[in-house]
Order: C-alpha cells, then structure tokens, then sequence
C-alpha cells in the first residue's frame, strides 16, 4: 500500500483505479456467511452442514504453479495441481461499494501426506494431515469463492481415516464418458415430453365437418312425418 501511495506522489506513473483500491486496503468490516452460492453450486461451512444429510462442504481447487513429481526432485516443472479442502468458513471483504471478494478458508489436505489413489484408480484423502490448521502467519488457507469446485467425500468402511473423492456436476450437466475414460461435460436441456401447442380459445365447428351417421353398419331409415299419435307413451 506505501509503495503506490509513494510511487503516486513521486513519479508520474498512472495506475488503474483497481489497483489504488487495493492499495487503499479493505473496510475494516466484513460480513460472514455460513451459506454461499457460486457457480451454479451451493456450499456450507463444515458446522453449517452438521445437522444436514447432505454434504455441501467440499472443496476442490485447481491452480497452474511449479510442481515437483517427486519429493527428491530437484526439476520443478509448470503443471496443473488439485488441493482438496473442507470449507470452515465464508467472509467478504469490501474495498468499494464496486469492489467485493468473497473469500472461502478451508481445510486443505497436504498432498504429501494425505492423498493417494487406491486399487481401483479412486483418489482418497485424509484429513489428519492438512495444512494451515494453526492459522500461523504466512498460512494461505483462504481462496476466492470464485475459484471452488465442489466435491463430495465418501468415507472408506475399511480405512476408516481416508475418503474416496467423487466429483459433483453442475443441474443439467451429465459426464458423457467415452473408451479412453476421458470425458466431458454435455449439457442437456430439460425438455416436455410432449410440447405444448397453442390453440385458439374459441372452437368453431360447421356441421360438414361433424359425422351424424354411424360408418361400417347398415342404416336405419326413419320416417320423418310422424306425429304423436304414432309414439307408443308408456
């Protein structure tokens, strides 16, 4: 923040208006939710969902950082990582009234020590060895709500520390899998079996178009000039 406001006032540098925001650093107030919804998903603290049957609190991230294949490896290299994570709380942060983030602190497993594939290629993990639980500083359990995936963890009858990850898909969205076992996602529409149609209100019949006479079986004339004097009343 000093370093813009001294940059600002010394040189003739123009910074965009974000970056003076954040500089200018956020409301000390913030607000707390238990509940967010983001990316057509729903999701709650851990406590939030203790008295619920379903699970909501699963968090999965994804992020392009300087990875090592082993722990022995000296060749970082650039690659896709996955942290998983239970979410134990929700703040928003306020710089303007047009500038908001929302931000979601989890528990994340230590991929190290807490992940694994078992026999049948499922990733487990475990939540006895996770990072940032202390809150110490330079910890970064926080990401922006933003950036979650929601996943749902299945805990192993046998291993009873380890939970098989599954993944949840947005309403409508369905996992088209092929031979080679990659996929991807193919929206389907929710759709009437059988289409409306849209008909006038008012119906109009002329007799040309009414059948009076029965087909398929022989006619029965009926004089039309009796009277009641031929009608047998009972």
């Amino acid at each position: 923040m000093n370093h813009v406001q001294t940059l600002r006032r010394t040189t003739y540098v123009i910074f965009l208006e974000e970056v003076i925001n954040l500089a200018n650093g956020p409301d000390q107030f913030a607000r707390r939710f238990k509940r967010y919804d983001v990316n057509g998903f729903r999701f709650l603290t851990k406590n939030k969902e203790k008295s619920r049957v379903t699970q909501n609190s699963g968090v999965v991230l994804k992020v392009n950082t300087m990875s090592y294949a082993i722990a022995r490896d000296r060749n970082p290299r650039a690659d896709i990582v996955t942290f998983h994570g239970v979410l134990t709380d929700i703040i928003e942060i306020r710089y303007t009234n047009d500038m908001e983030f929302v931000l979601f602190k989890c528990y994340w497993v230590n991929n190290q020590l807490g992940k694994k594939h078992d026999e049948f290629s499922f990733t487990m993990v475990n939540f006895k060895h996770v990072m940032y639980k202390d809150n110490h500083l330079g910890d970064e359990p926080f990401i922006l709500a933003g950036q979650a995936e929601p996943m749902v963890y299945v805990q192993d009858p046998l291993e009873t520390d380890w939970y098989a990850v599954l993944k949840v898909t947005v309403r409508d969205m369905f996992d088209m899998y092929s031979k080679d076992s990659s996929y991807t996602l193919t929206t389907v529409p929710q759709v009437e079996l059988y289409a409306q149609q849209q008909l006038d209100e008012n119906a109009y019949l002329r007799d040309e178009d009414v059948g009076w006479v029965r087909q398929g079986v022989d006619g029965i004339t009926v004089d039309a000039n009796c009277n009641d004097d031929d009608v047998d009343m009972e």
